[in-house]
């Protein structure tokens, strides 16, 4: 069996030559032949095609490998096949298969049929229910059941081929014994010693380990330059293998082939990222979202057949400097958001040799993350850090101040109106106050109807004029009406 190795970016090639007997040269006989002689590991195989591209066992997991590999390996092994002729007079004679370039594309095709795996990854191949393959997490030296390890019990399940995972192996050994100081110390200073915020970046490492989004989230890291955002995406990748990570930008995503990158992901890290005018962010935003609510996408690949729904695992951070101003009118980005606020900066205090004395401790930090799963999964949600609370609000009012507008000073009721040019000017009036843009005329209306799609337009009589007016809306009690369009009496208090 050829496998794939920690050493090795491919496995290697079949040793020859020797000499192998088939008494065929159809594809699917041939095809076989070469799984039973190359690809098996006792009953099991371990070539699969699975998602467009052919994955190879080895080392405990899973990874993928080039087609042109797979075809050039096939066609070096095809040339020692002998098929066996019978002449008109009965005399058997093994000939040549001689393999070309349309035969090897049969064959291929034919072995795809064979090792195709249908069923959303991670899958048992053999139909299994359980152990729950999304609860598994591969490490080098076998299997741990999440579920298990959060009842407190802990024992690794042999590898095998038989799980199929695109997340691949963790490139360490699990060690429930295992620590982690120096890692420990980075999140004591970075985060200020605040255990609510130490709290939610071990919840959020952990919630990284398993392809789970129950939870619906995205990360903000947010911290002024050199307060350590990038450490933890080092300890997370750490934590995680490299191979389960995917940097990605606002521009990469908004592209043709944006998501391509993430397929099988465990993570997608935006470090210091960055909004330019010229972005596609809206639709960078949208892929996010509808990755965070673990939305069925089609996926292009270059040069690939598209995918037609893709639910992959990965979960976004997202690591800035600034609060960023991000499209959401209506506010859905809010709920989906966890924020971790780094707020101290070590300009001048740099020590280069921290990530790597970090990555020393894969071990203790898987460890570490998988006891903010346990806790996650004990309380069913995550941590709320109250340092974090202030920052929340300010990204609400930046990324969708209507909605954050409604939500402070206005009460929504089908029996409710209130003045068009009042509810306009308390609007411009709490932008002023928080530093936004304000959003006028018609953009502003367009704008509430998305927030509020009860709220309509219309007449109403007020001190014997015909006012144009919001129905279904009104300003909250106690919020003071803008100057210049007071004393004119609101309808419907």
């Amino acid at each position: 069996m050829k496998c794939i190795t920690s050493n090795d970016r491919l496995p290697p090639a079949p040793h020859g030559p020797r000499e192998v007997r088939i008494i065929t040269d159809e594809p699917l006989v041939v095809g076989q032949h070469y799984l039973d002689n190359e690809w098996s590991q006792g009953n099991d195989l371990a070539l699969r095609r699975y998602a467009g591209e052919w994955w190879v066992y080895g080392d405990g997991g899973y990874q993928a490998i080039p087609d042109d590999w797979i075809r050039s390996v096939l066609n070096l092994w095809l040339g020692d096949v002998k098929v066996r002729h019978v002449d008109g007079q009965g005399n058997v004679t093994w000939k040549p298969f001689r393999p070309t370039k349309y035969k090897v594309a049969d064959v291929l095709a034919a072995l795809a049929s064979i090792v195709q795996v249908c069923a959303p990854a991670p899958v048992w191949l053999d139909l299994r229910q359980t152990p729950k393959p999304a609860n598994l997490i591969a490490f080098r030296n076998g299997l741990l059941d999440v579920d298990d390890y959060c009842q407190g019990e802990v024992e690794l399940l042999p590898a095998t081929p038989v799980f199929f995972t695109t997340t691949g192996v963790r490139p360490y050994d699990f060690d429930l014994d295992a620590e982690c100081p120096v890692f420990r110390k980075y999140l004591n200073e970075a985060l200020d010693r605040d255990h609510e915020s130490i709290d939610l970046a071990l919840e959020w490492g952990g919630y990284n380990m398993v392809p789970d989004r129950r939870h619906e989230k995205f990360m903000l890291a947010f911290g002024p330059p050199r307060s350590g955002r990038g450490t933890f995406l080092a300890a997370m990748e750490t934590a995680l293998g490299k191979p389960q990570v995917a940097y990605t930008t606002f521009a990469d995503l908004s592209g043709q082939f944006g998501m391509e990158p993430l397929i099988g992901k465990l993570a997608a890290f935006m470090a210091d990222a960055h909004i330019s005018p010229r972005m596609d962010v809206v639709r960078g935003m949208e892929r996010i979202k509808s990755v965070v609510g673990a939305d069925p996408q089609p996926v292009n690949r270059k040069h690939k057949p598209m995918l037609p729904g893709d639910s992959s695992p990965i979960r976004f951070t997202i690591a800035v400097n600034e609060l960023p101003d991000l499209p959401d009118t209506v506010g859905a980005l809010l709920p989906r958001l966890l924020l971790l606020h780094f707020p101290r900066s070590f300009a001048g205090q740099e020590d280069p040799t921290l990530k790597d004395r970090i990555k020393a401790e894969a071990p203790g930090i898987a460890v570490l993350f998988l006891e903010g799963l346990k806790r996650l999964r004990e309380r069913g949600r995550f941590t709320e850090p109250a340092a974090s609370k202030p920052f929340i609000e300010r990204f609400r009012t930046r990324v969708a101040p209507v909605a954050a507008f409604v939500a402070e000073c206005c009460d929504v009721g089908r029996d409710y109106s209130v003045r068009k040019d009042r509810l306009r000017v308390a609007f411009k009036d709490f932008a002023a106050e928080r530093d936004i843009v304000p959003i006028a005329g018609e953009d502003f209306t367009k704008q509430l109807f998305r927030v509020c799609p009860t709220v309509t337009t219309g007449r109403l009589q007020i001190d014997q004029l015909r006012e144009r007016v919001f129905k279904g809306i009104k300003l909250k009690k106690g919020v003071k009406p803008p100057e210049h369009v007071a004393g004119v009496a609101e309808v419907a208090q």
